[in-house]
């Protein structure tokens, strides 16, 4: 049986998917004779009825059933019914019957067009035209060192606007392996809950994007693009494109050159002082790996009699917060355990730099702690890594 179809997306002629409708029937350019609203995201166009504001402009097809089944799944449309046409809720796209005339003569026929309802809070073509896409400013979400704005400037990448941002659940780390700099990291971001990262928005449009992608690397499978959640200061969120490390350019235990961090901390005339102790954490916690010379909760000793308590400083474990010499034990209260370190009285200093706030003998003592993964210790909000001190 065959059906048609109009495409007014990236399968068109000339687009990435277009390669869906090798086999299909190619009938002409049309335009649909209602008017729609079609948004866009990134290079993801969707159209939805919610508002008229323009005819939708692109290509009517003759498919056969199994190209349409193959463009039902590209497009997550999901018939549960065909007379009527009902689609499972958790379609993403759904088809439905329009009236379109094709451009080189008045012929209007019907055929089935994609909508999206749910994805209408993007950007608009006001002219219904995919092809005007590249015109559109997009958010590119910058982590790493295109956060200083000369580097955007000499990479020939235009932007209008440059703001704060910042992405919840994921954490900065410098795992990609740097090609031309054997045994250090560049930037990426990685999923960790309760972590955030922060970064520079900029407002760049199509052109921009396909230099950031030479830049990064993107046909040499370096960085990938991707869709990430940003939120601004005021509370409110854009999606935003993101770079990511391709997983095979993954490498534990990387850290920047001092060239490459003064690249992040130029963004500091955006991010402000709490950018600078944002970097700072983020440089330290860079050399952490799962590597044993870093603690977790099993090697911290628990002192319980009267011997270890009074002779403390022979039992307990040296170790090294932050760089910074100390050492460290457990004992058990009755109502809960306490971690304590102590330090000598020249390293108090640093302790304090920390905010960890001790008194007046170098110890600090909390039963607010938890482990976030080897070498790293909370307590209450303060981060710090923790190894031996050999």
């Amino acid at each position: 049986m065959k059906t048609f179809i109009f495409v007014y997306g990236t399968l068109r002629q000339n687009y990435h998917n277009h390669a869906y409708l090798n086999t299909a029937n190619f009938l002409g350019e049309a335009k649909t004779q209602d008017k729609f609203v079609m948004h866009v995201n990134g290079r993801i166009p969707f159209v939805s009825g919610s508002q008229s504001i323009s005819h939708i402009l692109g290509e009517v097809y003759e498919v056969d059933d199994l190209t349409l089944a193959r463009l039902d799944e590209l497009e997550g449309c999901y018939p549960i019914s065909n007379n009527p046409i009902r689609f499972d809720s958790k379609s993403w796209y759904t088809r439905k019957q329009v009236a379109i005339q094709f451009s080189d003569w008045d012929k209007v026929i019907s055929v089935w067009m994609y909508f999206n309802e749910k994805e209408i809070h993007h950007p608009i073509i006001s002219s219904g035209d995919y092809k005007d896409h590249d015109k559109l400013p997009h958010w590119y979400f910058a982590y790493g060192s295109n956060m200083n704005k000369s580097r955007m400037v000499e990479r020939n990448v235009n932007f209008t606007r440059r703001i704060k941002g910042s992405v919840n659940d994921h954490r900065l780390v410098f795992n990609k392996i740097a090609d031309s700099n054997p045994g250090y990291g560049y930037a990426n971001i990685m999923p960790v809950q309760g972590k955030s990262v922060m970064g520079i928005l900029y407002d760049v449009n199509e052109a921009g994007l396909m230099e950031l992608d030479k830049r990064e690397g993107v046909n040499m499978g370096h960085y990938f693009r991707s869709q990430i959640t940003v939120f601004l200061d005021d509370g409110t969120s854009v999606e935003a494109i993101v770079y990511l490390a391709h997983p095979d350019k993954i490498k534990d235990g990387l850290l920047p050159t001092k060239a490459y961090m003064e690249h992040l901390y130029k963004g500091i005339d955006i991010l402000g002082d709490e950018g600078k102790a944002y970097l700072d954490q983020a440089l330290i916690e860079a050399r952490v790996t799962d590597d044993s010379r870093f603690l977790t909760d099993s090697d911290i000793p628990m002192l319980g009699s009267e011997e270890e308590l009074a002779n403390v400083k022979d039992y307990a474990l040296p170790v090294l917060i932050n760089g910074h010499k100390a050492k460290i034990y457990y004992y058990e209260c009755t109502w809960s355990t306490r971690l304590v370190f102590f330090c000598e009285p020249e390293e108090v200093i640093h302790f304090e730099a920390m905010n960890l706030g001790m008194d007046e003998h170098g110890y600090f003592r909390s039963k607010y702690f938890h482990f976030v993964r080897r070498g790293i210790l909370m307590f209450r909000e303060q981060r710090v890594i923790i190894e031996f001190d050999k």
